[in-house]
Parts: C-alpha cells; structure tokens; sequence
C-alpha cells in the first residue's frame, strides 16, 4: 500500500493510524518548546541565584579511584545523594581556578558541580533552631522523589539540604509553570518558616523527648523540694505527665525550643503550683516525720 507523504503505524488491536503531514510535529513546535525551557530556565536560574537566603556554591568532592597507585578524581555531583559540610567552595580556587565566578553563571556558562545550599534547612546540635530543622523536613517531605536534592551532613549533628543546580533546571517542565520549590525558598524570604504545623510538631517531639530525658525526674526533685517531702512516685506515667501539663498551663509556663534538638520547661515554676492535697492523687510520697 502506497502512502505517498504520509506515515503509517501499526499498533496491535487498533488497525493501522495514519499520521499525515498536519499532525505530525514540526521543527517549529520543537523550536517553540526548546525556547519556552530556556527562557524558564535562564529565568529560574537568575531568581535562585539572587535570593538572600541561599548560598551559591559548587560541588568539590572527590572520590578513590582503584587500579595501580592511589589517586583521588573530583566526583559529579549526580553521583551523590549526600554532601558533607565543607565539600564545597565558593568561585574560583587555587583548586578551582576555571570555576566563573557566580555573577556570570548562566544556563550555558554553568560550571559542573554548582550547587545551592538553602540556609534556612541548616542546623546542628550547637546552632540553628527548631525553624531549620522543620523547614529541612518540610522541604524533603515535598521533594523526596527528586535527585536533585541533597542532604547536607556534618560533625556536631550538622544537617540541612542543597540543590544540584544543573539537575533541577533539567527538571523543569514549561508546561508546569513556575517550580514549587523556588517559589518556597522565595516565601522564607519574608517567612522563614515552610510549614507552621511541621514545626509544632517538631517542637511537641521534642519536649516528649526531653521529658523522658529529663523533665520527669527533675519535676519530682521540684516537688520534693518545693513541699519538703521525699520520695515522691508517680501512680502511673501517662497521668503524671498530664498532672504536669495541666499544673504548667495553670502558670503560664510554656516548653519553649532552646535548639534545633531540645526544649526547657521551668518545672521549678510549676513545681511551686503543686498542693499537697493534688499531689494525693497522682502519686505516693514520703512525708517527713513530725518532730
């Protein structure tokens, strides 16, 4: 069967489609599409490098390469899925020299390995607070299915997320519009906070913690101390900790986020509203012996 210009395609069940010259696609629409993703990409690049709260920086880790002797290779940034803190550098090195500075990176002049760190997602034992860890769930939570995402990790419980710049610009679809995740690092910008609930759920998480590391004993040494009586045990657990939420919430005392890993509560404060009387019913105790 002759079909002169046009196409044929057998797909099973179906019987033969004709695809003629109008329907099938043209340079011009894959021009069109081309130049829809680099506009989208030259503009999402240019917003993400200006934001205030990222820092622009590129990928400097190496890896072992085996065979005969032992030399070290800088590895791509794609084949990572976690950055440790300092495997970075920012522009030109005297390791780097070839690396443009950020001011001239566009999407052909992009050096392999550029990377932006989102700074309201770092934490560690020692800094940053319950707003970066909850920003770092919130943000991998939304994107966990992205490759060019990056945890970052470090000493001291450092921790926070990084993007492969080449990767999420590849990723972008013109179709789609604008990428969810600029749009969020944009809003920390005037919000620092991703998500209000994810942080109250962090911050509850961490005041479970540290009542059972420490609140717990060091309220009933309160007690003890506040009603000079001794050995004060509790009935049960669950209606202890509820004697204490309830007694704290009477005073106006609050689990505050000392960190990004850990709560204080002033369980002197509540301690002093404890009456006898209420303590009767939530735990045993030793009275002193009356002189």
């Amino acid at each position: 069967m002759h079909l002169g210009p046009c196409l044929n395609r057998f797909l099973p069940n179906e019987g033969f489609i004709m695809l003629t010259n109008d329907t099938m696609p043209t340079n011009d629409t894959n021009d069109d599409n081309n130049s829809d993703l680099r506009a989208l990409q030259a503009d999402h690049l240019a917003r993400l490098l200006t934001c205030s709260n990222v820092l622009v920086t590129r990928y400097t880790g190496t890896r072992s390469v085996s065979g005969p002797g032992c030399y070290w290779e800088a590895e791509p940034i794609a084949d990572v899925s976690s950055i440790r803190f300092g495997d970075y550098d920012l522009g030109p090195t005297r390791h780097h020299a070839d690396c443009p500075p950020v001011s001239s990176w566009t999407i052909d002049t992009l050096p392999d390995g550029a990377m932006v760190i989102i700074e309201h997602t770092t934490y560690s034992d020692y800094s940053g607070s319950t707003v970066e860890r909850s920003n770092e769930t919130a943000i991998a939570e939304d994107n966990k299915n992205a490759d060019w995402l990056k945890s970052l990790y470090g000493g001291h419980g450092s921790s926070g997320l990084a993007i492969d710049v080449r990767a999420w610009l590849d990723s972008l679809d013109p179709e789609y519009g604008d990428s969810p995740l600029l749009e969020t690092i944009e809003s920390l910008e005037d919000y620092p906070v991703v998500d209000d609930e994810a942080i109250s759920q962090l911050e509850m998480e961490l005041a479970d913690s540290d009542w059972d590391c420490w609140a717990d004993s060091d309220f009933r040494r309160a007690v003890e101390k506040s009603l000079q009586i001794d050995d004060v045990e509790p009935n049960d657990s669950a209606t202890w900790r509820e004697f204490f939420e309830t007694t704290r919430e009477s005073v106006n005392v609050y689990w505050e986020a000392e960190s990004a890993v850990s709560c204080h509560v002033d369980v002197d404060r509540v301690a002093g509203a404890v009456t006898i009387e209420a303590l009767r019913d939530v735990a045993t105790f030793t009275e002193p012996e009356p002189e």
